[in-house]
C-alpha cells in the first residue's frame, strides 16, 4: 500500500534565511528518515548561484559544490539541484524529497503531478499567500516561522 505523500508550506515573516533554512533541514530530515534523495528545485541555476539564503542555509562549502557540481551530500543525503524544467523530467521512479524553492504554484502543481513515487513536497513560498490554494487542494501543512 503507497503511503500518502506529505506536503508542507513553509510560509516566513520577514526573515528569508530562517525560512531557507527550515525548508532545507525539514527536507534532509525527511529524506533521511525514508532513505532517499533530496532534489532542490529552482526557477533557473542563477537563481541558486546569487542566493546568499541557500548559501547561509547549507554553508559555504556545500553551497559551492551544489552550484558546481549540481550535487553534495549533507547530513548522509545525497541533494541535487535542479532547475523546474530539468525537475520535470526526473521520471516516474523517483521515490525521494522536493524542496521547492520560491517556486511558482504552475510550476509545483506540474512536477507533483508528473512524479507519483514522492515521500514528500516542502514549498518555500516568497510571496505571502502565493501557494495558499496549492496548499489547500493537497491538504498540506502549513508552517507559519515568526
Amino acid at each position: 500500500m503507497r503511503l500518502p505523500v506529505k506536503f508542507y508550506l513553509i510560509r516566513p515573516s520577514g526573515d528569508n534565511l530562517k525560512a531557507t533554512k527550515e525548508a532545507i533541514l525539514r527536507g534532509l530530515a525527511l529524506a533521511k528518515e525514508e532513505n532517499k534523495k533530496l532534489i532542490l528545485v529552482v526557477s533557473t541555476f542563477s537563481q541558486a548561484r546569487d542566493s546568499s539564503c541557500l548559501r547561509g542555509a547549507i554553508g559555504v562549502t556545500a553551497f559551492a559544490a551544489l552550484n558546481k557540481n549540481r550535487r553534495v551530500m549533507i547530513c548522509s543525503v545525497d541533494v541535487h539541484l535542479m532547475t523546474t524544467k530539468s525537475a520535470a523530467e526526473i521520471g516516474l521512479g523517483f521515490q525521494g524529497v522536493v524542496v521547492f524553492l520560491w517556486p511558482q504554484e504552475k510550476a509545483i502543481r506540474a512536477i507533483t503531478s508528473s512524479i507519483p513515487k514522492l515521500k514528500a513536497v516542502i514549498a518555500l513560498e516568497w510571496q505571502p499567500e502565493s501557494l495558499e490554494d496549492w496548499r489547500r487542494d493537497v491538504n498540506g501543512t502549513l508552517i507559519t516561522l515568526e
